[in-house]
Protein backbone atom coordinates (compact mmCIF):
# COMPACT_ATOMS: atom_id res chain seq x y z
CA UNK A 1 0.00 0.00 0.00
CA UNK A 2 1.25 3.36 -0.97
CA UNK A 3 1.01 6.43 1.49
CA UNK A 4 -0.65 9.57 0.35
CA UNK A 5 1.07 12.29 -1.86
CA UNK A 6 1.46 13.21 -5.57
CA UNK A 7 3.64 11.54 -8.17
CA UNK A 8 3.28 7.71 -7.80
CA UNK A 9 0.20 5.68 -7.94
CA UNK A 10 -1.82 7.38 -11.35
CA UNK A 11 -2.86 4.98 -14.14
CA UNK A 12 -0.56 5.44 -16.77
CA UNK A 13 -0.19 9.29 -16.73
CA UNK A 14 3.68 9.13 -16.18
CA UNK A 15 5.72 11.65 -17.50
CA UNK A 16 7.35 10.16 -20.86
CA UNK A 17 10.96 9.95 -19.98
CA UNK A 18 13.18 12.45 -21.82
CA UNK A 19 15.89 10.86 -24.41
CA UNK A 20 19.34 11.11 -23.71
CA UNK A 21 21.14 14.24 -24.79
CA UNK A 22 23.70 13.15 -27.52
CA UNK A 23 26.39 16.05 -27.02
CA UNK A 24 28.13 17.04 -30.24
CA UNK A 25 31.77 16.71 -30.27
CA UNK A 26 32.05 20.35 -30.04
CA UNK A 27 29.80 20.84 -27.10
CA UNK A 28 31.90 18.40 -25.48
CA UNK A 29 35.35 19.71 -25.98
CA UNK A 30 33.90 23.13 -24.78
CA UNK A 31 32.06 21.42 -21.88
CA UNK A 32 35.79 19.86 -20.96
CA UNK A 33 37.51 22.96 -21.61
CA UNK A 34 35.19 25.17 -19.39
CA UNK A 35 35.14 22.43 -16.68
CA UNK A 36 39.59 21.75 -16.57
CA UNK A 37 39.09 25.38 -15.68
CA UNK A 38 35.83 26.28 -13.70
CA UNK A 39 34.54 22.96 -11.44
CA UNK A 40 31.30 24.86 -10.39
CA UNK A 41 29.36 27.59 -12.80
CA UNK A 42 27.58 30.54 -11.29
CA UNK A 43 23.79 31.13 -12.81
CA UNK A 44 25.14 33.56 -15.05
CA UNK A 45 27.84 31.04 -16.46
CA UNK A 46 25.49 28.24 -16.97
CA UNK A 47 23.63 30.57 -19.31
CA UNK A 48 26.24 31.76 -21.36
CA UNK A 49 27.30 28.44 -21.76
CA UNK A 50 24.19 26.80 -22.47
CA UNK A 51 23.57 29.72 -24.68
CA UNK A 52 27.50 29.51 -26.85
CA UNK A 53 26.34 25.53 -27.04
CA UNK A 54 22.55 25.96 -28.15
CA UNK A 55 21.81 23.81 -25.26
CA UNK A 56 19.46 24.20 -22.43
CA UNK A 57 20.90 25.53 -18.55
CA UNK A 58 19.37 22.33 -17.44
CA UNK A 59 21.36 19.94 -20.26
CA UNK A 60 24.56 22.12 -18.92
CA UNK A 61 23.71 21.72 -14.98
CA UNK A 62 23.03 17.94 -15.31
CA UNK A 63 26.70 17.72 -17.65
CA UNK A 64 28.31 19.51 -14.78
CA UNK A 65 26.93 17.15 -12.14
CA UNK A 66 28.19 14.22 -13.74
CA UNK A 67 31.61 15.27 -14.26
CA UNK A 68 32.01 16.54 -10.89
CA UNK A 69 30.98 13.08 -10.42
CA UNK A 70 33.73 11.65 -12.27
CA UNK A 71 36.48 13.98 -11.39
CA UNK A 72 36.10 12.65 -7.66
CA UNK A 73 35.82 9.56 -8.66
CA UNK A 74 39.17 9.65 -10.61
CA UNK A 75 40.86 11.53 -8.18
CA UNK A 76 40.21 8.72 -5.55
CA UNK A 77 41.36 6.47 -7.67
CA UNK A 78 44.63 8.38 -8.39
CA UNK A 79 45.13 8.86 -4.75
CA UNK A 80 44.28 5.29 -4.01
CA UNK A 81 47.31 4.65 -6.50
CA UNK A 82 49.76 6.80 -5.09
CA UNK A 83 48.98 5.60 -1.94
CA UNK A 84 49.75 1.64 -2.93
CA UNK A 85 52.43 3.00 -4.56
CA UNK A 86 53.93 4.45 -1.74
CA UNK A 87 53.56 1.11 0.60
CA UNK A 88 55.17 -0.80 -2.48
CA UNK A 89 57.82 1.60 -2.00
CA UNK A 90 58.58 1.57 1.36
CA UNK A 91 58.34 -2.25 1.33
CA UNK A 92 61.06 -2.09 -1.33
CA UNK A 93 62.90 -0.10 1.20
CA UNK A 94 63.10 -2.01 3.82
CA UNK A 95 63.62 -5.23 2.70
CA UNK A 96 66.41 -3.88 0.03
CA UNK A 97 66.98 -5.73 -3.63
CA UNK A 98 67.84 -9.51 -3.59
CA UNK A 99 71.82 -9.06 -3.55
CA UNK A 100 72.27 -7.66 -6.92
CA UNK A 101 72.19 -3.77 -8.03
CA UNK A 102 68.68 -2.07 -7.44
CA UNK A 103 66.74 -1.60 -11.11
CA UNK A 104 66.84 1.48 -12.00
CA UNK A 105 63.39 2.18 -13.81
CA UNK A 106 60.57 1.24 -11.63
CA UNK A 107 61.90 4.13 -8.69
CA UNK A 108 61.86 6.65 -11.94
CA UNK A 109 58.39 5.07 -13.06
CA UNK A 110 57.31 5.91 -9.63
CA UNK A 111 58.20 9.15 -9.59
CA UNK A 112 57.09 10.08 -12.79
CA UNK A 113 53.72 8.79 -11.69
CA UNK A 114 53.54 10.23 -8.29
CA UNK A 115 54.70 13.50 -9.93
CA UNK A 116 52.53 13.68 -12.58
CA UNK A 117 49.75 12.65 -10.47
CA UNK A 118 49.88 15.12 -7.82
CA UNK A 119 50.36 18.02 -10.62
CA UNK A 120 47.13 16.80 -12.06
CA UNK A 121 45.46 17.01 -8.51
CA UNK A 122 46.68 20.33 -7.25
CA UNK A 123 46.12 21.99 -11.20
CA UNK A 124 42.41 21.62 -10.84
CA UNK A 125 42.61 23.24 -7.55
CA UNK A 126 45.06 25.85 -7.72
CA UNK A 127 44.20 27.26 -11.27
CA UNK A 128 40.90 28.33 -11.48
CA UNK A 129 40.62 31.77 -12.50
CA UNK A 130 41.68 33.14 -15.58
CA UNK A 131 41.73 30.27 -17.54
CA UNK A 132 41.55 30.69 -21.56
CA UNK A 133 39.16 28.84 -23.72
Amino acid sequence: MSGGGEGGGGCGQRKPRRRRTAFTHAQLAYLERKFRCQKYLSVADRSDVADALNLSETQVKTWYQNRRTKWKRQNQLRLEQLRQQAVVDKVDLLHGSSGGPPPPPPAAAACTFLSSAAAAIFRNVTYVHGCPL
